[in-house]
C-alpha cells in the first residue's frame, strides 16, 4: 500500500468522524426541532380549542359575561345596541347661551359615524348622583371630521336653556333615548336609589323585585303588578314622556300666556272700572254739593213761600174785608142813587107842571 493510499485513507477516517458527528447532530437537531414541532401543534390545536371556545361559547344565561364566547357576545351588544343605539362619550360642548345651539368636539375624529339631521339626546357625563342632568333632544345641523353642530330638536324654555348653558362637560350623546329596565337598577342599594331618584317615584324602584302581595301596592303607594309573588314596577318610555310633558309644557305656556294676556284685559278693565268709579266719586261729591244747596235753597223756597202763604192769606183776608166793605159801600151807593134819582124825577116833574105855556 502505498503512502497515498494510507493518506487517503487517514482523510476518509477523518472525513467519516467528522460525517458521523455532523449526521449525530443533524439527528439531534432533527429530533429537537420534531419534539418542539409536536409542542407547538399542542400548543396550536389548544389555541385552536380556546379560539372555537372564545367564539362558541354559549353558556346559560344567568352564567357571567366572561364565560360567553364572542358570538354570544356579539348577539348580546347588538341586543343592547338595539335599544341604546351608537353613543359617543366625553363630548366636550360649546354652547351658545341665548339659542341654545351647541358645537361639540368628539374624541372619534372622522369616525364618528354621525350624519346630518340626525337626532341625538345628550346628557351630561356624570352619574345621576354628582349631579349628571338630562340635556335635551338636539338635531344634528352641521358636521365636520372631529365636530358635530347641534340645535334644539324643540323650543326651549329660559330655564331649559339656563340649564344647558351651566352645563361644562363633558357630555355623552346617545342616538336612542335610553330604555327603561330592571336590571339597570337592581346593581344599585337603596341608599343610591333614594339619592338620585324622585321622592314621588323612588318606593317602585326600592321595591322592585321584592316578595309582596296585591295589598303591598296600596301600603308602599305605588303602581305596578304581582308576578310570581313579586312586585314589579312599570317600566317607562321616557321619549314618549319627554315628547308628552314637552307638548303638555307647551300648552301650558300657551295658557299662561293667554291668562296672562286676559288677566291684563281684566286689569286694564279694573283699573278703567276705578277711574270710572274715581269720576263718579267725584261727580257724586258735586252732585252731593249742588244737592245740598239745592236742599238749602229748597229750605229758602219753602220758608220764603210759607212767609208768602201767610201773606197771602192775610192779604186774602183784607181783600175779602174790603170787597165786603164795598159790596156795603155800594148798596148803600145804589140805595142813595135811587133815592136821589127819585127825587131828581120829582123834582124835574114838578119843573115841567110849573114850566110857562103849558096848559
Amino acid at each position: 500500500m502505498s503512502i497515498w493510499n494510507k493518506v487517503l485513507l487517514g482523510f476518509i477516517f477523518v472525513f467519516a468522524v467528522a460525517f458521523f458527528y455532523l449526521a449525530a447532530r443533524t439527528l439531534k437537531t432533527h429530533q429537537y426541532w420534531c419534539e418542539l414541532a409536536q409542542q407547538f401543534e399542542q400548543k396550536i390545536e389548544q389555541v385552536e380549542n380556546e379560539n372555537v371556545d372564545l367564539v362558541q361559547a354559549d353558556p346559560k344565561d344567568d352564567a357571567d359575561v366572561t364565560a360567553m364566547g364572542i358570538d354570544r357576545l356579539r348577539l348580546e351588544l347588538h341586543k343592547m345596541l338595539i335599544d341604546r343605539g351608537r353613543v359617543w362619550a366625553d363630548c366636550t360642548p360649546q354652547v351658545q347661551p341665548q339659542t341654545g345651539k351647541v358645537t361639540l368636539t368628539l374624541q372619534e375624529a372622522g369616525s364618528h359615524g354621525i350624519a346630518d339631521k340626525t337626532v341625538l339626546y345628550a346628557f351630561e357625563g356624570k352619574d345621576v348622583q354628582d349631579g349628571g342632568k338630562y340635556l335635551g333632544e338636539f338635531k344634528v345641523v352641521g358636521v365636520d371630521e372631529d365636530k358635530v353642530a347641534l340645535e334644539p330638536a324643540v323650543t326651549l324654555e329660559p330655564d331649559e336653556l339656563k340649564r344647558i348653558d351651566d352645563s361644562q362637560g363633558p357630555w355623552t350623546v346617545y342616538e336612542i333615548m335610553p330604555v327603561d329596565s330592571h336590571s339597570v337598577f337592581t346593581r344599585l342599594d337603596e341608599d343610591t336609589k333614594k339619592q338620585m331618584l324622585p321622592q314621588s317615584t323612588v318606593a317602585e324602584y326600592v321595591k322592585d323585585g321584592e316578595a309582596a302581595q296585591d295589598s303591598d301596592l296600596a301600603a308602599w303607594g305605588v303602581e305596578g303588578t304581582i308576578e310570581d309573588g313579586k312586585y314589579v314596577r312599570p317600566l317607562r318610555d321616557y321619549d314618549v314622556l319627554f315628547k308628552y310633558f314637552q307638548l303638555q309644557r307647551s300648552v301650558l305656556a300657551d295658557l299662561i300666556e293667554s291668562t296672562t294676556r286676559d288677566k291684563q284685559y281684566v286689569e286694564d278693565a279694573v283699573a278703567d272700572a276705578q277711574k270710572q268709579v274715581q269720576f263718579r266719586q267725584t261727580e257724586v261729591t258735586g252732585l252731593t254739593s249742588d244737592r245740598n244747596k239745592y236742599v238749602r235753597e229748597q229750605d229758602a223756597v219753602a220758608a220764603h213761600r210759607r212767609v208768602l202763604e201767610a201773606t197771602l192769606l192775610a192779604t186774602q183776608r183784607v181783600v175779602q174785608d174790603l170787597i165786603t166793605r164795598n159790596l156795603a159801600i155800594a148798596g148803600q151807593i145804589a140805595k142813595i142813587q135811587a133815592s136821589a134819582k127819585l127825587q131828581i124825577d120829582g123834582r124835574s116833574s114838578g119843573m115841567v107842571e110849573t114850566a110857562p105855556g103849558r096848559s
